[in-house]
């Protein structure tokens, strides 16, 4: 499993660009009338003036939106970022036939610089900290640490209301936090892809931005944190995520537990223990809080989700960490995981057999490793 595909035990679907409309090929009583070679030829030409009419269009597209960015017209400019965040998305899907849009400096330079603008209004109102949340997320597709981490360690290092009872302020908090997570969700995003294409993030000044906000009163900041900082190198990361283990929110132990063993640290075996133990006892429905019996129902199956993502991936940190853990440590864990891989019906969760898979998985490296 990818540090992609292994998700935070806490949060998007962006708006996608519409595909272009098909061209229609030649119909059969054409294709009869022009006979087979005067078809093909005719076919290329569609298709040759169909892929110059995109290049054209998308072309145009980028010099509108780059000139709306700039413009001093707040409309304007928040309906080019908006197209650009699209582009950006529809972008990533195309692998090599992209246009590269993720190194655009450019288009990213003016992006920081609208970020870097609201985050210098002094009284922000909730409209400016939906916009600060809408640029901190756009900023994680792209591939430029050097341009956009500065945004981003500003956007994690701006003030958070205290708590208050004034609704009012309450708000405002609940949007700011949401502020700094997505800031943390897009280093999270970048440090990711760079990781998988074998060269991890090295930035102190990231490093340190996100183990200052690891300490952030608020759980899903924390539980953020710690998943991020398995993804970035600094001389205080690890140390930082051993003491995050001790930590009062189960699911920042957790994440700290699976970022650890993407340093190479079993620091984490006895949160491994925590999870592989309450995995094989049912959730009871009495601890389960809601107004109504559907809201109870829908927190049960959140509560099942969360378990089910914390197994998985527990699971597959183990495998990675096989051959270091201890004999003794080992033994525990093939005692553990053994249940798992042959029932899991103490769980009601739909993807049994995906994660007697993966507890197959850990067993055989465990086993492999202890032999």
């Amino acid at each position: 499993m990818s540090p992609d595909s292994q998700q935070p035990i806490s949060p998007d679907q962006e708006p996608r660009i519409d595909d272009l409309p098909p061209v229609e090929p030649p119909s059969a009583g054409f294709i009869v009338q022009l006979f087979l070679v005067p078809a093909v030829i005719v076919m290329v030409v569609v298709g040759v003036w169909v892929l110059f009419g995109q290049i054209a269009s998308s072309e145009q597209d980028m010099t509108r939106i780059l000139a709306d960015l700039k413009t001093s017209n707040e409309n304007r400019r928040w309906r080019a970022a908006f197209s650009m965040a699209q582009m950006l998305e529809a972008d990533s899907q195309k692998g090599s036939e992209s246009q590269q849009l993720a190194k655009n400096s450019e288009v990213a330079n003016e992006l920081t610089a609208i970020l870097k603008e609201t985050l210098a209004i002094t009284n922000p109102a909730s409209q400016d900290l939906e916009h600060q949340t809408f640029l901190a997320r756009t900023l994680g597709w792209f591939d430029l640490p050097d341009v956009v981490l500065p945004a981003l360690i500003d956007t994690m290092n701006s003030d958070v209301l205290p708590e208050s009872t004034n609704l009012a302020d309450q708000q405002i908090r609940e949007l700011q936090q949401g502020v700094r997570n997505s800031a943390l969700t897009s280093v999270a995003r970048m440090a990711g892809r760079l990781k998988e294409r074998g060269s991890p993030l090295a930035n102190e000044a990231i490093s340190e931005a996100v183990i200052s906000v690891s300490g952030d009163a608020e759980p899903s900041t924390r539980q953020l944190a710690a998943f991020t900082l398995g993804l970035i190198s600094g001389d205080r990361v690890v140390a930082r995520l051993e003491s995050l283990l001790l930590d009062a929110d189960k699911m920042t132990r957790i994440n700290s537990a699976i970022a650890l063993a993407r340093h190479n640290s079993t620091a984490g075996f006895p949160i491994f223990k925590d999870v592989l133990e309450a995995a094989q006892q049912p959730i009871d429905p009495e601890t389960i809080e809601g107004e109504t019996d559907l809201d109870r129902k829908k927190n049960l199956q959140s509560a099942e989700f969360v378990l089910l993502l914390a197994l998985q991936n527990s699971l597959e940190a183990i495998s990675n960490l096989a051959e270091s853990f201890t004999d003794e440590q080992r033994v525990e864990l093939i005692g553990l995981i053994t249940p798992i891989s042959e029932d899991l019906r103490s769980q009601s969760f739909s993807q049994i057999s995906e994660v007697r898979h993966t507890a197959g998985k850990a067993l055989t490296a465990l086993n492999s490793a202890d032999g």
